[in-house]
């Protein structure tokens, strides 16, 4: 595991602004060496200028998530010029105009979910490959949200996209440990990134402003700088969870209540023991990712 960052090589996707563009500062001044990636190229401009005063060598480079060829391409790079990446951090996301679900198209559908969890599965194998085959130990952080923990009306493709990526982590989680990788998911909430201008210039014919849902809407957010700091610390604790909004603690115990009362109370001794064996390697996770807070 990478409980010691400084001199390692970091990969982070969606550094030209938001979340990303602060994991990607807090890692260089951490002492990581940087590949800073996003699809907007031009934007990656001031993410260039910002590494260049951190003094660590870095690159940044386009990249197109979505692209399987493009993440093994830029791997091969960051090679010849850094060295290995050991810490993954898959922060790049889309979302379109909040939309009853009945009114999305499949292209918005198709588009959220190829991003989203195609793309971080992309930047998964990718660089897990590649550490399992090179024995090194590492660390992969992935992007869910509190709506990856929750329902949310008018935001069903990104939901579904994070409720995806929730249950990928913490597969990996149980799977990579063998390999000295750990496995990291964070669910931000409201935050001052920039999701949907971002997504609205790379897909404008499927992020209309113009049919923005009434509602309220939040006054209060987190800054990409202070989420990227409680990232940067669950990596080095290997912590399995990073929530970075404790005030949504009542929905989550909420949720949880529902859950426990269609339970019922008729517990079949010999069926609970037959889960706990089946199940075992996932009660053995999350019992040792407590011991990470």
């Amino acid at each position: 595991m990478l409980t010691d960052l400084s001199g390692k090589i970091a990969l982070v996707t969606g550094t030209a602004s938001g979340i990303g563009r602060g994991l990607a500062e807090v890692l260089a001044e951490r002492g990581m060496k940087v590949v800073a990636t996003d699809i907007n190229e031009d934007a990656l401009a001031e993410t260039n200028a910002a590494l260049s005063r951190s003094g660590v060598p870095f690159l940044t480079s386009p990249l197109d998530i979505r692209d399987a060829a493009a993440w093994e391409a830029l791997l091969d790079r960051a090679e010849r010029e850094l060295g290995p990446v050991q810490l993954l951090a898959n922060i790049a996301g889309v979302t379109v105009a909040p939309t009853p679900a009945l009114e999305l198209s499949s292209e918005a559908w198709n588009w959220v979910m190829d991003t989203n969890v195609t793309g971080t599965w992309n930047g998964v194998t990718a660089v897990g490959r590649r550490l399992r085959d090179r024995a090194l130990p590492g660390h992969i952080v992935n992007t869910s949200s509190t709506q990856g923990l929750m329902g949310a009306p008018n935001f069903a493709a990104y939901n579904a996209a994070k409720f995806a990526i929730m249950g990928l982590s913490e597969t990996l989680r149980i799977e990579l440990a063998q390999y000295d990788i750990g496995v990291s998911v964070v669910c931000p909430g409201p935050t001052k990134g920039n999701i949907l201008n971002n997504s609205r210039k790379i897909a404008p014919h499927l992020v209309n402003l113009g049919k923005l849902k009434g509602g309220p809407g939040f006054s209060h957010y987190q800054m990409p700088r202070d989420v990227a700091e409680k990232v940067a610390d669950a990596v080095e604790r290997n912590q399995l969870f990073v929530v970075t909004h404790p005030e949504y603690k009542a929905i989550f115990e909420t949720r949880w209540r529902v859950l426990e009362a269609a339970m019922g109370n008729k517990i079949d001794a010999a069926a609970e023991s037959n889960i706990r064996e089946v199940e075992g390697a996932s009660l053995a996770c999350y019992q040792d990712a407590l011991r990470n807070y």
